[in-house]
């Protein structure tokens, strides 16, 4: 799997607010909110490395932000790492970019029972509850903050899932429809999220049938998912799923 094809599925999914080319780079900025949508993506080349540096660093203090940079094995020049680190940048929370087949990911899973009693909700826009629920266990700001998260998601055509349980919203999730060059339709895993007290009752294998179902009725068969790499239970679930390693990126920060 090409690296560089994941790289720019997953920015298309999440995208900035903000997004500037610094020839092969891409300077994003969505007001703090996400490392995604306010760092550097990297997978592309620049004419003069440490001039691009400098420049992406600058356009970080102007939009208010730290700076910060994804790196992976698509990252040009291959010596940026090295670059950086004589900056002072070192690289944190590495993440595992997998990738499966819905068809196969739906065999894995399969059929919801019929006699379940806490039905998945799927919707083309994050309701109320769906937000609430996500920015209580992944936000990491304020009301404000979640304004421009909100603008994130809407700039992506995607499938939203939450389930219920007796104590109200239980859990959620969000498959980003993406297309690559070559017209291949894609779906990308984001925001899958369970109440702290919810856990460990099988309901991210729920949502997750819920949106692969929605995968498959509109023909989307390739998938990719972001992972975590001390995140062993999900890797776990994802393994079984038949979803394998294909790439990965880490966040490069002062």
């Amino acid at each position: 799997m090409e690296p560089r094809l994941l790289d720019r599925l997953a920015a298309d999914a999440w995208p900035p607010l903000q997004r500037v080319a610094l020839g092969g780079w891409q300077l994003r900025a969505a007001g703090g909110v996400t490392k995604r949508a306010n760092s550097v993506l990297t997978s592309g080349p620049v004419e003069d490395v440490d001039q691009a540096i400098t420049a992406a660093e600058e356009f970080a203090r102007e939009q208010g932000i730290p700076p910060l940079f994804q790196l992976g094995p698509a990252t040009l020049p291959a010596d940026l790492p090295e670059r950086l680190a004589r900056r002072g940048y070192a690289g944190h929370e590495r993440t595992l970019v997998l990738t499966g087949s819905v068809t196969e990911a739906l065999a894995a899973l399969g059929p919801a029972a019929a006699e379940a009693a806490e039905p998945v909700e799927t919707t083309e826009a994050p309701g109320e509850e769906w937000l609430s629920l996500w920015w209580s266990v992944d936000g990491r700001g304020r009301d404000a903050e979640r304004g421009i998260a909100e603008r994130i998601l809407a700039g992506c055509d995607s499938a939203y899932a939450l389930l219920r349980d007796g104590s109200g919203p239980a859990a959620c999730g969000r498959l980003a429809w993406a297309t690559a060059e070559d017209g291949e339709p894609w779906c990308g895993l984001f925001a899958l999220a369970t109440r702290p007290d919810a856990r460990r009752r099988g309901h991210a294998a729920t949502l997750l049938r819920a949106l692969l179902e929605q995968a498959a009725a509109r023909g989307v068969d390739r998938l990719w998912i972001q992972v975590l790499a001390d995140n062993a239970a999900a890797r776990r679930l994802y393994a079984s799923l038949g979803c394998r390693e294909s790439s990965h990126y880490e966040y490069w920060r002062r």
